[in-house]
């Protein structure tokens, strides 16, 4: 039997810390360590300076993401 796989819900994201580690904000985007790896070196979320993710800004770059993939839906 091969394990599940857990998805973020929106209660995940509802419930998650203001600033995520790199873990938590992977597994509430659903992108993989090197995708966010260059999310945060293009500056695609805000850090604060222990290299935490803000939750909104992750969010934002999210849902943004999802708006040009989806544009001619």
């Amino acid at each position: 039997m091969s394990p599940q796989v857990r998805v973020a819900t929106m209660v995940d994201w509802a419930f998650a810390p203001q600033w995520l580690p790199f873990d938590q904000a992977c597994f509430l985007s659903g992108y993989d360590p090197f995708t966010m790896t260059e999310i945060i070196e293009e500056g695609g979320v805000d850090l604060d300076d222990a290299e935490r993710i803000e939750r909104g800004s992750l969010w934002d770059f999210w849902e943004a993401e999802r708006l040009v993939l989806h544009w001619d839906d």
